[in-house]
């Protein structure tokens, strides 16, 4: 049989995941939030300020050839603008305690067909980052206006220099039209050069917009950070829920053994705060009112129903594994069906680790292994205790002193001739059986069904596959899965437990106890077994 782990398949399956592992998701959220709230009370508030700085292509060479008429390269011009901005001949007008500023040089993207340039300056404080972003913008302008004032002298004096070499040509030569056209060209262009100097005596750039100190930071505030800091945890809180699941091969949910050819008959819950650990066994008495016994009074119900269709007398309770809610599991129902007027019978047969007489505070020896002894003459009456404060029927039979061939004393003549007396004498013998060993084994061959304990959260697939396949091979009938410690405790539509009555309408109602009550020596039955 396969036991793979199933994929959710519906938005209901994946909030189910989510409840099952509320620890982690809780955890991922807040350690993200932590962390996010932290980054933003350690980082410095910075503020940006913008100068706007608006240029033009006024050099002698755009004079003689504008290169506007050719975007291409008017972009280029553009570009160059920007890494010449940030550049040596700007930085060299600032002094040296303002070579690190920070600053951003942007083309402005409102309007694409202006020259504009942003000086975005960032510092700690709006002031600071507005003086920045003016002194770098200023920088900015007076470099490039006195570097424009020197490509002009240089080109009006190149001119010159060669309007001489060619006046001298032409007068050391006959009368040459082309000599002649050449001085009047050169002569044109000289005061073109002249004109465009004195024109653009402001600079081909000017600052259009002073920074003025902004009044918010730019800097993400504490909770803007602390929010991106929860919505970022549950995002990786819902993954990593699911992953874990996925990979996780423990049994959490009942759907997780709808692989199983063996019913989950019951989903028991973790106990809620008013529940402390010692309470669980016996909290169909203590906590009558719980959601934890009122599952424990549907595995009842489910128990009563296949005693009627399958002639059910003994029962055996048993786990793959230690610690996975046997002895809970037999109190409990021992108890709850004992207040339905019927005479039920607890053994406890875990003799190598019993259990049952620490819970109800009573002698563990005498017990079975004393009475299964074929030397002794105790009686069931000796051993046999009944809880004081109880007004039921029901009868715990301890397991007595630990002998190291336990398994021979369940496997004897004498423990099956106990079951046959007790299933005419009894309504119900509940054995609460040690976990998966040769000694449950035995037990779950010679009693009348086996009910199988896993512990949500503990018990893995695998677990419950062998359990099934060695009590399989024994001759086990096993009617069923007791889930203990789930937080989903509803079964799908197949594994519901028929409809009986519940703990609302038991015809003898429990003592509701605080305290474990005293245990006594009983015995109507043990007369007669």
């Amino acid at each position: 049989m396969e036991s793979t782990v199933l994929a959710p398949k519906e938005l209901s399956d994946y909030i189910s995941v989510i409840k099952q592992r509320m620890p982690l998701f809780l955890g991922c959220v807040l350690f993200f939030a932590l962390f996010f709230s932290i980054v933003s009370l350690l980082n410095t508030k910075e503020y940006v300020a913008t100068a706007r700085i608006a240029r033009e292509d006024q050099t002698a060479q755009t004079t003689l050839f504008r290169s506007s008429t050719n975007p291409g390269i008017a972009e280029r011009t553009l570009a160059n603008e920007i890494i010449y901005a940030t550049g040596d001949a700007v930085r060299n007008n600032l002094g040296p305690e303002n070579q690190n500023i920070r600053i951003e040089i942007l083309k402005d993207q409102t309007n694409e067909e202006s020259d504009v340039l942003l000086f975005q300056a960032t510092a700690t404080s709006p002031e600071k980052a507005a003086a920045d972003a003016n002194l770098w913008a200023q920088s900015y302008v007076e470099t490039k206006n006195q570097q424009q004032l020197k490509e002009f002298d240089a080109a009006i004096q190149d001119l010159e220099n060669e309007l001489a070499f060619t006046t001298d040509q032409s007068q050391n030569t006959d009368a040459d039209l082309g000599l002649e056209q050449s001085i009047v060209d050169l002569r044109t262009t000289i005061s073109q050069l002249k004109l465009a100097k004195s024109l653009g005596k402001n600079g081909p750039a000017q600052v259009i917009q002073m920074a003025t100190p902004p009044t918010q930071s730019s800097t993400i505030g504490f909770t803007t950070m602390l929010l991106i800091g929860i919505v970022f945890g549950a995002i990786v809180a819902v993954a990593s829920t699911l992953v874990a699941d996925y990979f996780d091969t423990t049994i959490r949910r009942p759907s997780d053994l709808e692989d199983f050819i063996v019913p989950v008959i019951a989903a028991i819950p973790p106990p809620h705060s008013g529940i402390q650990k010692k309470d669980i066994p016996l909290c169909t008495v203590s906590h009558r009112d719980s959601q934890m016994a009122e599952h424990y009074f549907k595995l009842r119900s489910t128990i009563s129903h296949i005693q009627q269709s399958q002639n059910v007398n003994s029962l055996v309770i048993t786990s793959p594994n230690p610690g996975e809610g046997k002895t809970s599991t037999a109190l409990n129902l021992a108890l709850s069906m004992s207040y339905l007027d019927k005479r039920v019978v607890l053994l406890d047969t875990n003799i190598r680790n019993p259990q049952v007489h620490a819970t109800i505070g009573s002698h563990q020896s005498p017990g079975l292994t004393e009475f299964l002894s074929r030397d002794s003459e105790v009686g069931l009456k000796k051993i046999a205790v009944r809880l004081e404060a109880l007004n039921s029927d029901l009868i715990i039979l301890p397991a007595g002193k630990i002998q190291r061939d336990t398994n021979d004393v369940l496997a004897s003549v004498s423990f099956s001739n106990l079951l046959k007396n007790l299933s005419v004498q009894s309504d119900l013998s509940v054995l609460d059986s040690p976990h998966l060993t040769s000694e449950a084994l035995t037990l779950a061959s010679k009693a009348d069904a086996t009910l199988l304990t896993v512990f949500a959260g503990k018990t893995s697939k695998a677990d419950v596959e062998a359990a099934v396949v060695a009590l399989t091979s024994v001759g086990a009938t096993i009617v069923g899965i007791c889930l203990v410690g789930t937080k989903e405790t509803s079964l799908t539509n197949a594994h519901k437990q028929p409809s009986s009555s519940s703990s609302a309408n038991t015809s003898k109602d429990a003592v509701n106890l605080t305290t474990l009550p005293q245990p006594k020596p009983i015995i109507d039955l043990a007369e007669n077994v």
